[in-house]
C-alpha cells in the first residue's frame, strides 16, 4: 500500500533483448503495463505524492513503461582471480506516460559494482550501486544507493536457486528505504531456451507485499 489507505497493483509484460560477449554484455529492456494504484506512486515504486496521500483516487491505467539500456563489463573474472568484478552502466529513458503516473518522465542515470565467487555450486554476490534521478515537476527525487547481497546454488546444468536481500535508499522525504527478500527457480528446458520463476517480499512501504513473475528466456 505504500503508505496509503489503497493498495498498488501492478501487472507487467516485460520483454528484453541481451547480447554478450566474453567480456561484455548490452541489455535493452521495456514492458507494458497495467496498473490500478492512488496517483502517487509509478510501478517502480517512486513516491510523487506529498503527506496527503489518502486524500488521492484509485485510478487504473495502461500503457508502455520506461525502457532500460544497461551495460556490463567483467572486469575481473572469479575463474581467474580470487574473486570476480563486474562493473555496469544503465540509463532509463522515460518512455512512461507521466501522466497517468507509469514513471516519472525524467531520465534516470546509474552505475554499479558486483563482486562475486563461484565455490563449488555455490555462487555468493554482492551488488552496490548508486542512481542519478530525474525530478518529475514539482516533485524532488533524491539520487540513492541501492544494494543487494545473495547467492546462487546450482543443482545441475538444468536447475538452479537463488536468494537475495535487496535495499535501496528512499527517493523522497515521505518515503522509507526499500528493502526486499527476493528467491527465484531457473529451469533450463534445452540448449536454447531457459524458464525463471521468481517471488519478492517487501519489509518497508517503500515496497511491495508481495510479487512473482515468470519469464522465458531464449538464447540465440
Amino acid at each position: 500500500d505504500y503508505g496509503a489507505d489503497q493498495d498498488t497493483d501492478v501487472w507487467a509484460l516485460p520483454i528484453s533483448l541481451k547480447y554478450k560477449t566474453d567480456k561484455w554484455s548490452v541489455r535493452l529492456s521495456t514492458s507494458y503495463l497495467r496498473v490500478k494504484s492512488p496517483t502517487f506512486v509509478t510501478p517502480e515504486g517512486d513516491f510523487i505524492g506529498d503527506e496527503n496521500i489518502n486524500n488521492t483516487k484509485l485510478v487504473t491505467e495502461t500503457g508502455i513503461g520506461d525502457t532500460i539500456i544497461s551495460g556490463t563489463y567483467t572486469f575481473l573474472d572469479d575463474r581467474d582471480y580470487v574473486i570476480g568484478m563486474d562493473v555496469g552502466a544503465r540509463v532509463k529513458i522515460p518512455t512512461a506516460d507521466e501522466d497517468k503516473f507509469l514513471g516519472t518522465g525524467k531520465t534516470d542515470y546509474g552505475v554499479n559494482t558486483e563482486f562475486y565467487k563461484t565455490i563449488n555450486n555455490w555462487t555468493p554476490y554482492w551488488n552496490i550501486g548508486y542512481r542519478w534521478r530525474g525530478d518529475p515537476s514539482g516533485f524532488n527525487l533524491k539520487n540513492i544507493w541501492n544494494s543487494s547481497i545473495g547467492t546462487d546454488y546450482r543443482f545441475n546444468d538444468t536447475v538452479s536457486v537463488g536468494i537475495s536481500y535487496d535495499w535501496q535508499q528512499k527517493t523522497t522525504r515521505f518515503s522509507e528505504n526499500a528493502q526486499e527478500v527476493s528467491s527465484y527457480l531457473n529451469y533450463q528446458l534445452n540448449a536454447n531456451n531457459k524458464l525463471n520463476l521468481y517471488v519478492v517480499s517487501g519489509f518497508s512501504n517503500a515496497s511491495p507485499n508481495i510479487g512473482s513473475g515468470l519469464t522465458w528466456i531464449h538464447y540465440y
